[in-house]
């Protein structure tokens, strides 16, 4: 019996030391890293979207954001066909910030005021791996609270 649980406290340990050791990944990285255009390349099933970096002497289309080092940033769609106008993708620009505690960038759309949060998951010269992490837009909470406390 005691065998089985030195086992389990010991298993306990070392996922808890994995998980942290994840977690330090925020103090691997600075803001400049992530100035430049990054490509959506793919979404993943554990819901990380996958962003190459674009270099200058190559072509990418899609979904881009750039990031520029004012704390601006633009979102925008672009096609090998020239429809890069997009029915379904807005082209805009807004602001953005890092929180290295958290490993979350916000991005801004100032038009609407909507926040996309995404946790950075992974970063190198040429990959950003994101999560999404769920926003609810002030008003809306609000008027949840309103609804739910009636």
């Amino acid at each position: 019996m005691k065998i089985k649980s030195t086992l389990v406290i010991l298993t306990l340990i070392l996922c808890f030391q994995t998980s942290n050791s994840q977690d330090s990944f925020a103090f691997n990285f600075n803001e400049s890293d992530l100035i430049g255009i990054w490509v959506l390349k793919n979404s993943t099933r554990n819901g990380h979207e996958v962003f190459l970096k674009k270099r200058l002497d190559q072509l990418k289309y899609g979904l881009s954001t750039e990031l520029f080092n004012n704390g601006k940033f633009r979102s925008r769609y672009s096609a090998p066909c020239g429809n890069d106008t997009s029915l379904f993708t807005e082209n805009y620009t807004g602001e953005w910030t890092l929180d290295k505690k958290t490993s979350t960038i916000t991005l801004i759309n100032p038009k609407t005021q909507v926040k996309k949060i995404l946790k950075i998951v992974d970063l190198t010269s040429e990959k950003l791996v994101v999560e999404k992490i769920k926003y609810i837009h002030p008003k809306l909470k609000k008027a949840l609270d309103e609804i739910m406390n009636n």
